[in-house]
């Protein structure tokens, strides 16, 4: 992995806390945009917190990398516990600020179950505000989001959009009733086709289950071919309920471009070179080139099994 471009990348993987408090909402039945949104539920981390991303521009001396080719939206799909939330951490490396769009989406999901009111609480892992949103339209840029074409269908979903800088960022998104449901959390990068900044990892820990309580990733890749390592742990999270032996399947469209069960069966020293192994052989991982498109990572369990997994994304740098 070419250290200026991809050093960011390493130690980005973010064991994040699956909540198992509960709080309730205003409970007024008032169609207007709430007051401050509450707290998300709150738990004991899982795993030790992120490390600060390191700026992945090279030596102060140096010009900033523009990135053309990247990934331009990352997303994670889950069924949230009653009183819990859908963990979500992105990394942004380079030099300067990334104009994003978060979104977090229920009703429109073609799911059985999907959430009634979901809301987004946003961590910059170096310092800074917190950023939180319930119903979309209540956001100052309501505007801007809708401008952009990803104002979201129903008004209880969330959106926002701002400029985040070089860092990690951890999201929950959760009801804000406390009620179980299928939500979708996601983030754009709507800067031009090209940036002195870009995400390079994205990761969300959930439930793998079965039907509609299972754990989905997606990202799309745009201005070129990129260069992606996807994996999903078990084992290592050390938790409660850890999933033993996660698979994966990396797909575009109705197309399988990869499965993996465990990581040491496939492209083993070249995931290795990228010094972002799974710590346990029983995890998956995937490591591949891929063209400009939509795609989708869905997490299973060996033989039919269920329990907590955690999907990761990474952009390793450019196609060898």
């Amino acid at each position: 992995m070419n250290e200026r471009w991809g050093r960011a990348a390493v130690g980005l993987g973010v064991a994040l806390a699956a909540a198992c408090g509960g709080y309730g909402s205003s409970g007024d039945g008032s169609s207007s945009p709430p007051g401050p949104v509450p707290p998300p539920p709150t738990s004991p981390p899982t795993a030790p917190p992120p490390p600060p991303v390191t700026d992945g521009g090279g030596d102060a001396d140096a010009s900033p990398i523009v990135f053309g080719a990247r990934i331009v939206n990352v997303s994670a799909r889950a069924l949230v516990p009653s009183a819990g939330t859908l963990p979500f951490t992105i990394g942004i490396d380079g030099a300067g600020t990334k104009k994003v769009i978060w979104r977090a989406i229920g009703q429109e999901l073609p799911v059985g179950a999907p959430m009634a009111n979901p809301a987004l609480a946003i961590h910059p892992a170096g310092g800074g505000a917190d950023l939180t949103n319930d119903q979309w339209q209540s956001d100052p840029s309501a505007a801007d989001v809708a401008d952009a074409g990803f104002a979201p269908l129903a008004d209880n979903d969330s959106a926002l959009e701002r400029s985040f800088g070089v860092d990690t960022y951890a999201a929950q998104l959760y009801a804000v009733d406390g009620t179980p449901g299928v939500a979708l959390v996601e983030l754009y990068d709507v800067d031009g086709p090209s940036t002195t900044s870009r995400v390079t990892a994205a990761s969300a820990t959930g439930h793998v289950g079965n039907g509609e309580d299972t754990l989905i990733g997606g990202f799309i890749v745009a201005n070129g071919n990129v260069r992606v390592l996807v994996r999903v742990l078990g084992p290592s999270l050390g938790i409660a309920g850890g999933m033993a032996d996660p698979t994966l399947s990396l797909l575009s469209g109705g197309t399988t471009l990869a499965t993996n069960d465990n990581w040491k069966s496939s492209d083993a020293q070249a995931i290795a070179d990228t010094k972002l192994q799974p710590t346990n052989d029983a995890e998956a991982a995937v490591l591949t080139t891929l063209v400009p498109g939509k795609y989708t990572v869905t997490v299973g369990g060996a033989g039919g099994t269920t329990g907590i997994a955690r999907v990761e994304l990474y952009d390793v740098g450019p196609p060898p």
